[in-house]
């Protein structure tokens, strides 16, 4: 055997090993079980001690939302993806209104919560918006690019079931209004201001009476978190009169 063949099946053992290490980071394991879930999040804040495991609702092949509740009855959730070969904990809410998860290949965005039953939060409004925009750049002395936006501002109501917790995804309308949105920005490069100009997520909650309520329950003395990544984001409160 020359050394040249000795090198080809190098290489392809090699290649082949690269393959296997790949296909095994990129394989999800077995989700965790609750013990292992309440020892991570202990890790994680050893001064907020889990009561309850409520349950675990996957998001996708790849990702699970994990609503559960502290000692003092603080309502929580987390959010778990299958990152560098481990499940990673990317996001923990406590006593917090929605929040958004996107996936890592942003083809999927969800909306997620866990609130004080107290609350008595009958639905959810979720709102898609985004401000009107208008910019003018001068290109040269003859040439200038207009650039004009509306507004939107899109409702999407969510029934909030027996359950403290929920987790939907965005309408898929709003999932191309958001893309239309991105294709333009590409389109137009550095003439666009970024700043002045992004779509984004609000909400408001209401109770069997069609009255608009805060979270006063769930929120007790203030609540907190942390996430890792830019996965998830916390949605803006909106007021009525910041509505048109």
């Amino acid at each position: 055997m020359n050394k040249k063949v000795v090198f080809l099946i190098g290489l392809l053992l090699a290649g082949a090993v690269i393959l296997a290490a790949v296909f095994y980071l990129q394989t999800p394991k077995a989700f965790l079980t609750e013990e292992e879930i309440m020892d991570e999040l202990y890790l994680t804040n050893s001064t907020a001690r889990v009561k309850e495991i409520q349950d675990i609702v996957p998001l996708d092949d790849r990702s699970f939302f994990v609503p559960f509740i502290l000692e003092g009855d603080r309502y929580a959730s987390s959010i778990w993806m299958w990152l560098g070969g481990k499940w990673e904990n990317v996001s923990v809410t406590t006593s917090s209104g929605p929040i958004s998860w996107t996936s890592k290949d942003g083809t999927e965005t969800f909306f997620t919560w866990n609130v004080d039953p107290q609350d008595k939060v009958e639905y959810f409004q979720f709102y898609l918006l985004s401000e009107r925009y208008f910019q003018v750049t001068n290109v040269n002395a003859n040439d200038r690019i207009e650039i004009y936006l509306p507004k939107i501002q899109m409702a999407h109501r969510v029934p909030v079931d027996e359950t403290s917790y929920g987790a939907v995804p965005i309408p898929e309308e709003w999932a191309g209004i958001m893309e239309s949105f991105n294709d333009v920005n590409d389109f137009h490069g550095w003439f666009m201001d970024y700043q002045s100009h992004q779509t984004y997520f609000a909400w408001q909650a209401f109770n069997e009476m069609d009255e608009k309520i805060r979270l006063e329950k769930t929120y007790g003395d203030g609540g907190g978190g942390y996430s890792t990544g830019s996965y998830t984001e916390p949605l803006l409160f909106i007021n009525e009169g910041d509505l048109e």
